[in-house]
């Protein structure tokens, strides 16, 4: 678990709980090894807001541990995916340009003038439809607060 992220109004049994689901085990297992019943990690989980800030700030520390390790095999990563490209890899070569969307077709409108309209008349609709509901949530919220 990161450093300095454990609030001090935990336990040392949440701490320890903490340490261990944060390297990966499940919730029953943590709380064997402490010797608690799951039903009191479920608790915590659900009630304790300080268990809950100190489990999710050690989950934002794993999450930014790991993009940045990530981040220092982006040039292999890269220098690979080359490679294979050079080498004939055709299907990494195709994967490289569908995940770049080079290889969907752009949209293109109709051609027909009437066609065009009726698309204009739809999306002026839906967007005349979107500020009635609007309104009336706005009415609604001013009724109910009388």
């Amino acid at each position: 678990m990161p450093q300095n992220t454990t609030p001090e109004k935990l336990t040392a049994q949440q701490e320890r709980v903490l340490e261990r689901l944060l390297s990966g085990e499940t919730v029953t297992a943590a709380a064997k090894a402490v010797k608690l019943d799951r039903s009191t990690v479920h608790r915590w989980f659900r009630e304790d807001l300080e268990f809950q800030a100190a489990y999710n700030s050690g989950r934002h520390g794993l999450r930014n541990a790991a993009r940045t390790r990530l981040l220092r095999l982006t040039e292999r990563a890269v220098e690979t995916v080359e490679h294979a490209v050079e080498h004939g890899d055709v299907r990494s070569a195709l994967r490289l340009l569908e995940r770049l969307g080079l290889l969907t077709p752009p949209v293109i409108g109709s051609d027909k003038v009437e066609d065009l309209e009726v698309q204009r008349m739809r999306q002026e609709s839906a967007r005349a439809e979107a500020r009635w509901f609007a309104e009336l949530e706005k009415m609604t919220a001013l009724g109910g607060n009388r």
